[in-house]
């Protein structure tokens, strides 16, 4: 424990039950599925309204907290009234469902006047508990029949479900343990398990091959030692992970090409990563009690102490000085090179970044340039209001010039403007900057160097999840965001001393205000879509036993959520199944209903019609489903085929894109869906 903190305060009570929520969804897919975030949220609201009202000595809340959770709530309310116009409502009520989560998190972390000791505890733990899934993920693997099975394409999903996504979780619990594991407020015995705690992260961190990850990882790194109190002091950690991460990095690198191979090669790859994790991490260990001996043994005046500050700082100073340079000499002329970079990104996947054994120094073809212009021209043709919140999915398959289908725009600034327009993205710009400076402020004002260490590590946390957010869909999985959103309320809430008098009678009348609204707010909008998503998965996994009963949960998930067409759709397929074509054609029916854009239900009403005698009836779906997803391969043989009086079936649908899922899903899919 933190030295100056004699017993569990409140807001490490609250602060803790909620990294605990935040650790439980990286193991949960990265709540980025209803049946995981929803009972998150309504935890993290529940816990919300208990410190709204139960918390009274915090004094008052610095104006900036104020803005933040004001423009956050803003966006929350602007996502639900976006379902108005939205073209799927049920995309736009998950949206909105997904930011009643974070504002909830913000608020417990918001409300409380944090001391430096009590986040010390709160941050500590939470990476040691996120290195421990790291390595327990690693294990888990190593001691699978088939460890193929927790990568796909050769990249480690697990435990998120999502490659990206691991491995930003990872990293950004390691800023907190590298800071902490130089801290001579922490006892010294805690200090080797939390720097062998970051070296396990961000190694493990390397088995995805994220490269924007790694570019993320980069940027956070330079706000940390921009940022960071006493560059003397933090530099031994990051320079003993540094060389543990050098030593370990190319058996983990060569990981990728083994897991494509699966089997023997495999095994022999993931143990071969596992050892040298461990290896590392006992090497951590070791050097961390020895740093942590000398720091007890040694205590340098305050002039040599200050040289040493000097020095790492003209040291560091000059280090990025060499790096600029050389890197401009190892690329030659700086405006070809970004043309070319230029070019590789817009070009798309090629087959020599799909089959490379280094992801990290292949090129950068992706379909990203496309996601950007579709989710750009939205923008351009809904500036104010946009889309509606989750809209970006069915906008892309009616634009789309790659074959991809992803759910959003992955970069988080086009597909906030695309979706919620000019209005969404001032409310939650505006939530971000106020908490950005909030934790800047901090970082400049903190009374100690723990403060102030704290506020930097919030800072490349922030950092880090801005650069990969740019890249990637991470507004969509809580893991990720929420403990972002957290340290920077902490750092905003940072106060000097003992906590303030009881709150003012205005502000307490407001706090219960405040907590009721969003208590109810949770309930009702939280709850609905979890049930139905619940009952949707059990009628999956049971239809084949009892499909009455299947279809009726289905029947109960379609009133729960009324907006959504998933459950007929899901309906329609059972009955498709099961040998009951009227019924599958009448819950296709009602999920085209609810959602017009739903083109698989759209191309099962044809092939229904078609087998029903009905031609011109089949043509129209068809036609219909092409407008919803004009690029679909499956969409297009569809049509060739009715056209030509050729048969089709249902089930031959099914195949197609059933087959096709799970290609690209590792464990956690495959155990659900490919059996």
């Amino acid at each position: 424990m933190p030295r100056g903190l004699d017993r569990i305060s409140p807001e490490i009570l609250a602060g803790g039950l909620a990294a605990a929520a935040f650790a439980a969804l990286t193991l949960a897919e990265g709540g980025t599925p209803v049946t995981s975030s929803a009972p998150a949220g309504l935890f993290l609201a529940g816990l919300a309204v208990v410190v709204l009202i139960a918390y009274r000595r915090s004094g008052p809340a610095p104006r900036l907290a104020a803005v933040a959770w004001g423009c956050l709530a803003a966006f929350t309310v602007w996502s639900f009234a976006s379902v108005a116009w939205a073209d799927s409502g049920a995309d736009a009520w998950e949206a909105a469902n997904r930011n009643v989560l974070y504002l909830a998190a913000l608020t417990v972390f918001l409300v409380p006047a944090w001391r430096s000791a009590s986040t010390a505890v709160v941050a500590g733990a939470y990476s040691l508990a996120i290195a421990a899934i790291a390595l327990g993920t690693l294990i888990a693997a190593a001691g699978a029949a088939d460890p193929a099975l927790d990568f796909i394409d050769g990249r480690l999903t697990e435990p998120t479900g999502y490659q990206n996504a691991t491995a930003v979780v990872f990293a950004l619990a390691a800023w907190p343990a590298l800071f902490l594991a130089a801290r001579l407020e922490v006892p010294w015995a805690l200090r080797p398990a939390l720097l062998a705690a970051a070296g396990v992260l961000l190694e493990v961190a390397v088995l995805p091959q994220s490269r924007g990850a790694a570019l993320a990882v980069a940027a956070g790194l330079a706000a940390y030692l921009v940022a960071v109190p006493n560059r003397a002091r933090a530099l031994p950690p990051l320079l003993l992970v540094g060389c543990a991460l050098l030593a370990a990095g190319p058996t983990l690198i060569d990981t990728l090409a083994a897991m494509r191979e699966s089997g023997e090669a495999a095994s022999r790859a993931i143990d071969a990563s596992l050892r040298a994790v461990l290896i590392s991490a006992g090497a951590l260990i070791l050097a961390g009690a020895a740093l942590a001996r000398a720091d007890r043994a040694l205590t340098p005046g305050e002039r040599a102490a200050s040289a040493a500050r000097r020095a790492v700082d003209v040291g560091l100073a000059a280090l990025a000085v060499v790096a600029v340079v050389g890197a401009l000499v190892a690329i030659g002329n700086p405006v070809s090179w970004a043309e070319e970079r230029w070019d590789d990104f817009r070009a798309g996947y090629e087959e020599e970044e799909i089959t490379a054994a280094n992801r990290f120094t292949s090129g950068l073809g992706s379909n990203r340039y496309d996601f950007w212009r579709v989710a750009f021209e939205e923008f351009g043709d809904h500036p104010i209001a946009g889309l509606g919140a989750g809209g970006f999915e069915t906008a892309y398959l009616r634009e789309r010039e790659s074959l991809d289908e992803p759910r959003y725009a992955h970069n988080l600034e086009l597909e906030v403007l695309a979706e919620t327009g000019l209005v969404g993205a001032l409310a939650l710009g505006s939530a971000l900057v106020a908490l950005v400076a909030g934790a800047v402020a901090a970082r400049l004002r903190a009374a100690d160097e723990l403060g102030r260490g704290v506020a930097a590590c919030a800072l490349a946390a922030f950092v880090t999840w801005g650069v990969a957010a740019s890249v990637d869909w991470f507004w969509q999985v809580p893991a990720v965001t929420a403990p972002v959103l957290a340290w920077l309320a902490v750092a905003t809430r940072l106060r000097p001393g003992e906590p303030g008098g009881p709150a003012a009678a205005g502000r307490a009348t407001a706090r219960v205000c405040a907590a009721v609204a969003l208590g109810a707010l949770a309930v009702v909008a939280l709850t609905p879509p979890w049930l139905a998503a619940r009952k949707v998965d059990e009628a999956t996994r049971t239809w084949r036993a009892d499909l009455p009963r299947a279809l009726a949960l289905l029947d109960g998930a379609r009133g729960l959520n009324p907006l959504s067409g998933e459950p007929d759709a899901v309906a329609g397929a059972i009955a498709v199944r099961a040998g009951e074509p009227e019924t599958a054609r009448d819950a296709f029916a009602r999920a085209v209903e609810r959602e017009p854009g739903h083109w698989y239900a759209r191309l099962q009403l044809a092939v229904l019609a078609d087998a029903a005698g009905d031609h011109d009836a089949a043509l129209a779906e068809v036609a219909a489903a092409a407008e919803a997803n004009p690029r679909e391969p499956l969409v297009k043989e569809t049509e060739r085929r009715l056209r030509a009086g050729e048969p089709v079936t249902s089930e031959e649908i099914d195949a197609e894109l059933l087959g096709r899922v799970c290609t690209r899903i590792g464990r956690t899919g495959a155990t659900r869906f490919c059996k």
